[in-house]
């Protein structure tokens, strides 16, 4: 199985989700809920970077967890799959720069 590398934009990215969840919904099972998914589809993205997401123009791959965007890179002569960013599927990615 490839390495598996999280950046910490993607992390945060990740914990303001979840927050913003529990805050939206007032239950802690919500956020708790979709971070496992989250994180259950990083890990089958990790076991298979090729066959779970799709291939983006600017050369990165996505997958999805409900309506969250999973954006990430897999090196294939490193054997290393990069989470980039998780941002909600209604979100340009990536962002406009000012």
């Amino acid at each position: 199985m490839p390495k598996l590398t999280i950046l910490p934009q993607a992390l945060q990215q990740i914990n303001e989700i979840l927050v913003n969840v529990v805050e939206f919904t007032g239950f802690d099972v919500s956020g708790i809920r979709l971070s496992d998914e989250i994180y259950e589809k990083i890990e089958r993205i990790a076991f298979m970077p090729l066959a779970i997401g799709r291939l983006r123009d600017d050369g990165s791959r996505e997958a999805f967890a409900r309506k969250y965007r999973i954006v990430y890179d897999f090196n294939e002569i490193a054997d290393e799959v990069v989470i980039l960013s998780v941002i909600h599927s209604s979100r340009i990615y990536p962002p406009f720069s000012q």
